[in-house]
């Protein structure tokens, strides 16, 4: 049967899941390829979706990546074709956010609901769209996001129904910002450097990819062309609080061409002045949670995830890896000059070495033509002791200000998770074993190492084939000086849930030294609780040797999961603190496997993910 054919079936397959009332088709057409980029000043290879109804020269560009905005209304029906030109690389699409309700096989997941797209070839993505706000796209195959290929999303409020952030601030320009955390190697080479075992080659020592090299603000930022090779006393390393090797990347000049620290002009977002603007934030960053904010000039936030929120007002925002957050910002400065716009770490992921470069980058809130800058309040200071002193803005975590932020107020919801017919507890952390031929670490859950199964999970269970994937199980036992006896399985993990019902999961970090960002997919998360573990004298040995125990049971630490409980926010995206916990329900009417996991891409790579089936 040939491929229009197969396509065309499909399609009416799909189409018949799809909910029928009235709707537009609005259809985007990408292909997905490497060519060489400057994003920071410093040239390498990087990865973008291109618009194919561009011309011939379509990838002609000095911004390759963001991708092209996708837009749609709440309603409409969505074909996105996406054309791998990138040869032997497999690729997929994951629209960030987007339920797929009961249209589990457009989820975009490599080798859970689908097997990629291989060179050559094109896939259609159609889905109808149930929601509105905020979202991306990236590739789910592996780490191509973090090169490029990615791209912002929105979906607007369909006809007669009025955006209640509109109706309010009746704002006259709207932003869209893609925050990234940006290396200068190539996804492959740092994902080996990772994963690579311990003595593959005399004095190889596999490394975290840490620390990155600059933040990208819809594509650009700033470096400044700064070179090291780990040897001459200059180690912008990250001991962190763990003893061990330093850290070090070495940074060495480009091959394709010359590093240009001023390669490009700074990025203005325009501001009326009196006026409200409207400021889409998308945190697609590799591993870094960012911290945002606008020199003299408050933001209100009002959307996370797609979802309205109760208003808040604050002087800066962390947002954690994959999580949206909109905020509305009045135009109320002097008009006769550009105000900065700041994006970096926050400070408590600055490492302890003093010589760190830049790890910041700018923009300017503009409200007219040919203005001058005026210096900013406060700017990022590379030094951890000096940045901890600066006290109420460069310090500050914000871990939890994601917590902070309830539903908006709206007719007939009472903002109450509804009782769970049964919890989960997932608890999770890092096995690491400094014998030779093991690798730096690998992450479980529930003692479980999740592996990629070898033909997508979908058709499995579909085919009734999923014993070929449970029975694949080998059973690990990690001993030697870095760690204590332990024994974990590296599995395609699953959890199954029963479809109508409503569950509980408490997510437990056993990590003492870094937040996790978390991502479910096909779901919104009412969140109920939050907080850290208490720590006891008992001893038990995490990563970085420190000594904790839980003092009581999970039960002890959250409310009773068969009560209704208040919403403290809702969310797909959210962070679990270092040694802390969260719980949050949702029903189960989403039929098909759905993936959770870390959004730190590499430990993703390294079975920081289960299957919620």
């Amino acid at each position: 049967m040939s491929r229009p054919i197969l396509i065309a079936l499909f399609t009416l397959f799909v189409s018949s899941l799809l909910p029928s009332y009235p709707c537009a088709l609005v259809q985007y057409s990408f292909t997905a390829l490497q060519v060489p980029g400057n994003p920071d000043g410093y040239p390498l290879p990087v990865l973008g979706y291109f618009d194919n109804t561009k011309g011939p020269l379509y990838y002609m560009s000095d911004r390759p990546f963001p991708g092209p905005l996708i837009r749609a209304k709440m309603g409409d029906t969505l074909q996105v074709d996406i054309t791998n030109g990138l040869g032997e690389t497999k690729i997929t699409t994951h629209f960030h956010g987007i339920h797929q309700k009961n249209n589990v096989w457009m989820d975009g997941t490599y080798m859970i609901t689908e097997c990629g797209i291989s060179g050559g070839q094109t896939f259609r993505y159609l889905f109808n769209v149930t929601q509105t706000g905020t979202y991306w796209y990236h590739s789910h195959a592996g780490p191509e996001y973090t090169e490029g290929l990615l791209g912002p999303m929105i979906i607007d409020y369909p006809d007669g129904e009025e955006d209640p952030v509109m109706a309010q601030f009746q704002y006259v320009l709207e932003h869209v910002l893609i925050l990234q955390d940006w290396d200068h190697e190539t996804s492959d080479q740092l994902g080996m450097l990772y994963a690579a075992p311990r003595g593959i080659f005399p004095g190889f020592q596999p490394q975290f990819p840490w620390t990155h090299r600059a933040i990208l603000i819809n594509g650009r930022g700033q470096f400044n062309c700064k070179y090291n090779n780990c040897m001459d006393g200059y180690t912008p390393s990250e001991k962190g609080r763990c003893a061990g090797i330093p850290q070090c990347l070495v940074e060495r000049p480009p091959l394709i061409g010359p590093c240009n620290a001023t390669a490009y002009p700074i990025d203005e977002y325009t501001c009326q002045p009196g006026k409200y603007i409207r400021i889409r934030i998308i945190n697609s960053a590799s591993n870094m949670p960012l911290q945002m904010w606008i020199d003299r000039h408050n933001m209100t936030i009002v959307a996370r995830d797609g979802l309205e929120v109760a208003q808040r007002t604050v002087p800066f925002i962390t947002i954690p890896v994959g999580q949206r957050l909109d905020v509305m910002v009045l135009c109320d400065q002097d008009p006769g000059y550009k105000y900065s716009m700041i994006y970096t770490v926050p400070a408590v992921f600055i490492p302890l070495s003093t010589n760190l470069d830049q790890l910041w980058s700018h923009t300017y809130l503009t409200y007219a033509a040919n203005t001058s800058v005026v210096v900013p309040h406060i700017i990022p200071l590379y030094n951890y002791s000096a940045a901890r002193d600066l006290g109420s803005l460069m310090y500050a975590n914000d871990t939890n200000l994601e917590y902070t932020l309830p539903p908006a107020p709206a007719p007939n919801d009472a903002f109450v998770a509804e009782p769970a017919d049964a919890r989960v507890v997932i608890n999770y952390g890092v096995v690491w074993d400094s014998r030779a031929g093991w690798p730096l670490e690998e992450w479980v859950l529930n003692f479980k190492r999740f592996m990629s199964p070898n033909k997508p999970y979908l058709q499995s269970v579909l085919l009734g084939q999923l014993d070929s994937i449970q029975q694949n199980v080998e059973q690990v036992h990690a001993t030697g000086s870095g760690i204590s006896s332990f024994n974990y399985t590296r599995e395609t993990s699953t959890i199954e849930l029963e479809y109508g019902k409503v569950y509980e999961f408490v997510i437990v970090s056993e990590d003492f030294y870094q937040q996790h960002p978390w991502h479910m997919h096909g779901h919104t998360l009412n969140f109920t609780a939050y907080g850290s573990l208490p720590l006891g004298a008992n001893s038990s040995t995490d990563e970085c040797q420190q000594t904790w125990q839980a003092n009581g049971k999970v039960s002890e630490l959250v409310p009773d999961y068969t009560l209704p409980q208040p919403i403290i926010a809702r969310g797909d995206s959210f962070t679990v603190a270092e040694h802390g916990f969260v719980a949050f329900r949702f029903r189960a009417d989403n039929p098909g496997p759905w993936l959770f996991h870390c959004h730190v891409d590499w430990h993703m790579s390294q079975g920081m993910t289960i299957i919620f089936n």
